[in-house]
């Protein structure tokens, strides 16, 4: 419990407990948590696997997370390939830019042509936030 309004669950620390999620469990826990809060934010990184998929299933908007570098801009189309080719349409993406900064070399408007889409948030670059919530263990 973060604040009134705003619980974490934390995914599982170690990558070994975490590949045995079963999408079962998944499934018991979006429904669970669909029941008790407006809004469920799912962290799925950029694996796709049964337990991704099984999330991605039941979300009403995807919001791939990308920074304006080529690496990101490579695998967030590598990505929306694979997501396109599981039937998730384009009308559920949202494009997020993270870490937001005017001079890299990749721009808001060469994204928005790569992936067809215009970005829906931008975050900007502020690393003190990350910064104190690191250091006091709170989202």
């Amino acid at each position: 419990h973060v604040s009134q309004d705003f619980d974490v669950l934390a995914g599982a620390g170690d990558p070994i407990k975490s590949g045995e999620i079963k999408a079962t469990h998944l499934e018991r826990i979006l429904a669970l948590a669909a029941s008790m809060y407006d809004v469920v934010v799912f962290d799925v990184g950029q694996d796709i696997n049964p337990a991704s998929i099984v999330v991605l299933d039941h979300s009403n908007v995807i919001y791939p997370v990308l920074h304006l570098s080529l690496p990101y801009l490579r695998a967030g189309r590598k990505l929306m390939e694979i997501w396109h080719s599981l039937g998730y349409r384009a009308e559920r993406l949202r494009l997020v830019i993270n870490q937001y900064d005017k001079h890299m070399p990749i721009s808001q408007n060469m994204m928005e042509s790569a992936f067809g889409m215009p970005v829906a948030h931008i975050l900007p670059y502020d690393p003190g936030p990350v910064r104190d919530a690191t250091t006091q263990g709170m989202p």
